[in-house]
């Protein structure tokens, strides 16, 4: 059985690029075989394999702890409150 495959195309942030090939170059994998994992798990378990929330629905202690970490000027995209 022959596969079809396609390529998948995305940006990211510099830095976060350079921190994924880091731990996948310390893990002996490569982006193609990390991303294909990724992928698959996604399509087998229908969505993300690990809790996806959305700022809005965080708990009161959550967010008092976010908050605490904005006031000390801990600075931080949507994307680090959606997967923290």
């Amino acid at each position: 059985m022959t596969m079809s495959l396609v390529t998948v195309n995305t940006k990211v942030e510099s830095k976060d690029k350079e921190k994924f090939e880091a731990i996948i170059n310390d893990l002996g994998l490569t982006q193609s075989v990390v991303l294909r994992n990724f992928v698959k798990t996604f399509n087998s378990v229908g969505g993300f394999p690990y809790e996806v929330k959305h700022p809005s629905f965080l708990t009161e202690e959550e967010l008092v702890s976010r908050a605490n970490d904005f006031k000390a000027g801990r600075n931080f995209s949507i994307h680090e409150l959606i997967e923290e």
